[in-house]
């Protein structure tokens, strides 16, 4: 499997994160997906959105595809990916808390 990402590799495919929403939080790590083989293979270039939770400690929990087109291409690696994502997390009363709800977008293209 290659990696997905927004720079160039050996079968120039990419994969870049597309932030949803305007947070209080800050990403300070994303992670790019491996692009599935068999989508790879079979030429297949989509979308995957993910929701998920930030934590107070500033990981994401309860990572989850909430559309993917086409389905079934690029769920598991948006999730495999996003499950490694940090973040500082919003505070409130000076305290980290948990956000629900967050949603982010990979887009995953072979460029010919």
């Amino acid at each position: 499997m290659l990696p997905a990402q927004a720079q160039e590799n050996s079968r120039n495919t990419a994969a870049s994160p597309v932030m949803a929403q305007e947070p209080d939080y800050l990403p300070l790590v994303t992670v790019a997906p491996e692009y599935p083989a068999a989508a790879e293979a079979a030429g297949i270039s989509g979308r995957c959105t993910v929701e998920f939770t930030v934590t107070a400690a500033g990981t994401t929990r309860d990572v989850r595809p909430v559309d993917c087109n086409p389905p079934g291409a690029f769920e598991a690696a948006a999730v495999a990916a996003a499950r490694q994502f940090k973040y500082r997390p919003r505070e409130r009363a000076g305290l980290p808390v948990d956000v629900a709800g967050v949603r982010n977008e990979f887009v995953f293209s072979l460029e010919r």
